[in-house]
C-alpha cells in the first residue's frame, strides 16, 4: 500500500509530521535572550534563558492553568490559549517556544538547570531550589488512549492533589531543617546542587553532598507521599546524579560511581546479570579500563548508561 503523505498541519501524534532529521536552529528571539542550557523530553523540550525565564516547546502544559489546559476554543477575539487539543491537533503551535509561567514570582531564585521525566519537568535555580511540574501528558502523547493522572506515581515529590497544582511548578523542598525528608512547615530544606528524573523515580544531590530521591517505588525514595527522602547507601560526599528509566547513578566527589536499580539490561556497568534492586552496587570503571579513573559526569538513558571519567586516583 503506499504511504500517507504527511503535510504540514497534520496532528503531531506520531510517525513522520513528528519528525524532521534536519538540525535548526530554534527562534527565541521574541524573548530578547539566548539560552543558556536545554533539556530534551518523550515529547517536549526546554532551554533556560540567560534572562532565567524558561521556555518550552511540544506536549508540555508546564506553566498553564487548567482551565486553559482543557480550554476549547477562544471567544471574544483573544487569542486562543495553548491547550492539551491544541498541541495534539497543531504541531505548528506546538513547536512553538512559550514561557513556562509560574516561576520566580518572588525574584529571589533564577533558573539554571531544567530536565525531563516521562511525564513531568524539574528545573533547578542558582540558590539550590527545585521545582517541579507535570508536562499534562500520559507520555504517549495521547495514542495508547490512557487519560492523564496528575501527579501520577507520585512523581513530583510534593502535594499536588489535582490538575492546576500539578501543572503549576511549585517548590520540592528536600529534607527539613530536622533532617526529615520533607522540608514543609519545619524548614527550608537543603539547597540542590544536582537533580535528574527517570520515568517517575528521581534522585538529587545536595550542596552538602546528600543524595535524595523521591517520587514512584523503593528507587524512589519509599516515601508513601512520594516526597524526597535521604538515599542510606549512598555515599556520604555525592557530587552528580542521573536517572535512567528504572535505574539511578551517582558520582561522588573522590570519583567513585554507584548504581542502583534495574541493571537487567547492563545499564549498571554490571554485565546485564538480571540485577534488579535497589541497593547501591559501586560501578568500578578502572577495572574495566586497566587503570585508576576518576567519574566526572554520569548521564543516563532510558536502559543505557555511559559516564566521562578522567585518570586519576578514585
Amino acid at each position: 500500500a503506499r504511504r500517507r503523505r504527511y503535510e504540514e498541519g497534520d496532528a503531531c501524534v506520531g510517525g513522520a509530521a513528528c519528525r524532521d532529521g534536519v538540525a535548526r536552529a530554534v527562534d527565541l528571539s521574541e524573548f530578547g535572550t539566548a539560552a543558556v542550557a536545554v533539556a530534551a523530553g518523550r515529547y517536549a523540550t526546554a532551554a533556560v534563558l540567560a534572562s532565567g525565564e524558561v521556555v518550552t516547546w511540544g506536549l508540555n502544559l508546564c506553566g498553564a492553568s487548567a482551565e486553559d489546559a482543557n480550554a476549547s476554543d477562544a471567544s471574544d477575539g483573544a487569542p486562543p490559549p495553548i491547550t492539551r487539543e491544541s498541541l495534539l491537533r497543531d504541531p505548528r503551535a506546538a513547536a512553538t517556544p512559550r514561557l513556562v509561567r509560574g516561576l520566580g514570582e518572588s525574584g529571589a531564585s533564577k533558573p539554571v538547570v531544567v530536565v525531563f521525566g516521562y511525564a513531568h519537568m524539574a528545573i533547578l535555580t542558582d540558590d539550590g531550589e527545585l521545582y517541579t511540574c507535570d508536562t499534562g501528558f500520559d507520555g504517549y502523547a495521547g495514542g495508547l488512549g490512557g487519560n492523564y493522572v496528575p501527579n501520577g506515581d507520585k512523581r513530583l515529590g510534593r502535594d499536588a492533589p489535582d490538575e492546576a497544582s500539578a501543572l503549576a511548578p511549585r517548590r520540592v523542598r528536600v529534607g527539613g531543617a530536622d533532617g526529615g525528608a520533607q522540608g514543609g512547615a519545619d524548614g527550608e530544606g537543603r539547597k540542590v546542587s544536582a537533580v535528574s528524573l527517570g520515568r517517575c523515580h528521581a534522585a538529587a544531590a545536595t550542596t552538602t553532598g546528600e543524595m535524595f530521591a523521591f517520587g514512584c517505588g523503593a528507587l524512589g525514595g519509599g516515601d508513601a507521599r512520594g516526597f524526597p527522602a535521604r538515599v542510606p547507601d549512598a555515599p556520604s560526599d555525592v557530587y552528580d546524579v542521573a536517572c535512567g528509566e528504572y535505574f539511578t547513578l551517582a558520582s561522588a566527589s573522590d570519583g567513585s560511581l554507584f548504581g542502583w536499580g534495574d541493571g537487567t539490561s547492563g545499564q549498571l556497568g554490571t554485565s546485564g546479570d538480571g540485577r534488579k534492586d535497589n541497593a547501591a552496587v559501586e560501578i568500578n570503571l578502572g577495572e574495566r579500563l586497566g587503570e585508576k579513573v576518576r567519574v566526572v559526569n554520569p548521564v543516563a538513558g532510558y536502559q543505557h548508561a555511559m559516564a566521562i571519567a578522567v585518570p586519576g586516583e578514585s
